[in-house]
């Protein structure tokens, strides 16, 4: 029942976003944001096994090459961009999301699709970012304590 009424959310916040060009503004701003405000827990709880295996391989693939980085640089990156090697597992995941997604909404257009796809995996590596930010910032401040 609760997945029938998230995927009734999904599919009336998607059907707005892919109605005609009176609904949508020429710019996407109307797909952004009702995509933005879909909450991703929600997304997570439509995605099929394979989707949920290659955004946890990307989250693996992410906190291994954030590890190299730092070990290389001495620091955390900024940002993922500086990461190109997830490029391949960031596309593997998107692809896989989007053809989740796809099952559970076959009506809405493909690309809105794949951008609400790419905005959950680009929140998913801040997640993993943000996350071992967090941990480095919180080991001076152990040591220092003991």
């Amino acid at each position: 029942m609760r997945r029938g009424i998230v995927t009734l959310v999904l599919v009336s916040a998607l059907s707005l976003t892919a109605c005609g060009e009176s609904a949508v503004p020429a710019g996407g701003e109307a797909a952004s944001g009702a995509l933005a405000a879909l909450d991703d827990s929600k997304i997570a709880g439509l995605l099929s096994t394979e989707a949920k295996a290659a955004l946890d391989i990307l989250g693996q693939g992410a906190r291994t090459e954030i590890a190299a980085y730092q070990a290389q640089y001495g620091k955390l990156p900024e940002n993922l961009s500086d990461l190109a090697s997830l490029q391949t597992a960031r596309t593997a995941a998107v692809a896989a999301i989007t053809d989740a997604l796809a099952e559970q909404v076959p009506f809405v257009r493909r690309e809105t699709l794949e951008q609400m796809a790419g905005q959950f995996v680009d929140r998913a590596q801040m997640r993993v970012l943000d996350q071992l930010k967090a941990e480095a910032a919180a080991a001076p401040a152990e040591s220092a304590a003991k």
